[in-house]
């Protein structure tokens, strides 16, 4: 049996590759969108860094296992309420602001765990992040669609999406390549707050 696609026309099939490289050529044109991206990028591997090394540090620092895993579960059952609460302030004070808000706010949670010395002030941080953690990414999502084409959603998402899986590359290795030039730890948490700071100066640029 012949196969029947001998007899039927090519079909020209679109390299995944060259989408995105088209889509990323169209973003460089669009100065709010690309600032916005890097600036998504940055901070995102930050807050990502946060959530994934808060506990290795906190018994790196000498707490407990079982305060830490208390720890965990604040945060957890701070992240809905306060998801709901930057949401409201955001359709109160802006997106923008409210965004600006949550990266202040991890910029405050990396000082403090350079200062932490009780497991009560752990709590404090892990309250913290509960916090900010999911209203964040909501919102970071939420103001980027407010930017792209209606008709480009999905191959501009594709490239937010893709950032998003990049996020704690960085920081991790900073975090430990601090921390072994300094033998202190908590110098190495303190270098997150890089991370933050940069995204916020790209951040309030990516709209002049």
């Amino acid at each position: 049996m012949i196969p029947l696609f001998y007899f039927g026309k090519k079909i020209s099939v679109f390299p995944i590759q060259q989408l995105y490289l088209d889509t990323f050529n169209e973003i460089k044109l669009d100065k709010t969108i690309f600032y916005f991206l890097i600036a998504y990028w940055i901070y995102i591997d930050g807050v990502d860094t946060v959530i994934r090394m808060a506990i290795n540090y906190g018994l790196t620092i000498g707490f407990d296992s079982t305060d830490l895993l208390i720890a965990l579960l604040v945060t957890q059952f701070v992240a809905f309420p306060g998801t709901l609460l930057i949401s409201w302030l955001s359709s109160i004070y802006s997106c923008e602001r409210a965004i600006v808000g949550c990266l202040i706010t991890y910029l405050l949670i990396s000082v403090l765990a350079y200062y932490l010395d009780t497991i009560l002030e752990f709590y404090l941080i892990a309250s913290l992040i509960g916090l900010v953690q999911g209203g964040i990414q909501a919102l970071s999502r939420s103001y980027f669609a407010r930017l792209i084409p209606n008709n480009k959603h999905s191959e501009y998402f594709g490239i937010y999406n893709m950032l998003g899986k990049f996020a704690a590359l960085l920081g991790p290795l900073l975090v430990g390549l601090i921390t072994f030039l300094t033998n202190d730890p908590r110098i190495g948490m303190l270098s997150i707050s890089i991370f933050f700071i940069l995204g916020i100066i790209l951040f309030v640029h990516s709209k002049k």
